[in-house]
């Protein structure tokens, strides 16, 4: 929905992606309605008209391969990564009882965790 003045704070490509999810969810929920004989949202007005009366229709008309293919291509939540994790220097926590050692080898007992020696 797009109010009067209203400018996407994300790039062009999420704008579409986020307003033709949220109106594909709206269609969907239209047809549950109609199914169980609830009654449904209000009629769609000014651009939602378009996104629930053209794309909406045009989009499942499509094979999901093409459909799949655009949305992969899309950007969004589904590709980003994880970050790789810092790599790991010394224990994760520090006792003021237990100094970290110069030589950790020292520390290690039979079952191989480390020991305060003091």
């Amino acid at each position: 929905m797009l109010c009067h003045g209203w400018v996407p704070d994300v790039g062009f490509t999420r704008w579409v992606r986020g307003t033709s999810e949220h109106h594909l969810l709206v269609v969907a929920q239209k047809t549950v309605a109609a199914r169980y004989g609830v009654p449904p949202a209000a009629a769609p007005r000014g651009m939602d008209r378009f996104w629930q009366q053209v794309f909406a229709p045009v989009f499942y008309a499509l094979p999901y391969a093409l459909r799949a293919k655009v949305a992969d291509a899309m950007p969004g939540s589904h590709r980003q990564t994880w970050h790789q994790p810092d790599q790991v220097s010394g224990p994760a926590v520090l006792s003021d009882r237990c100094p970290p050692s110069p030589d950790p080898a020292e520390e290690r007992t039979a079952s191989g965790s480390t020991r305060c020696l003091s």
